[in-house]
């Protein structure tokens, strides 16, 4: 029998070590996974995660503050939840 944690707000790192899923890097988000919207900071090699608006609703009011955010208009829709056997999958 397999079992499997997803998606605790309270205690990523705890996430991470139980689930096995990398925290940090290009697939940070496990509900994003290859979908993640990121880019490297141009002195280093730190990743920034942007794209958290496409989690709103289309009518929020932070939709059209662009300038609070990256300046730019996120038109993508949140990625869908992966299905059960598709987390089986990746375990």
């Amino acid at each position: 029998m397999k079992a499997g944690i997803m998606w605790t707000g309270n205690d990523f790192s705890a996430y991470a070590y139980m689930s096995e899923w990398s925290t940090k890097g290009r697939l940070a988000c496990p509900y994003c996974a290859k979908k993640t919207d990121h880019f490297s900071l141009g002195n280093g090699s730190k990743i920034c995660y942007m794209g958290h608006h496409r989690f709103l609703p289309e009518d929020h009011v932070w939709q059209n503050q662009m300038s609070q955010f990256n300046c730019k208009k996120e038109m993508g829709d949140a990625p869908k939840r992966p299905a059960g056997d598709e987390v089986l999958k990746n375990t």
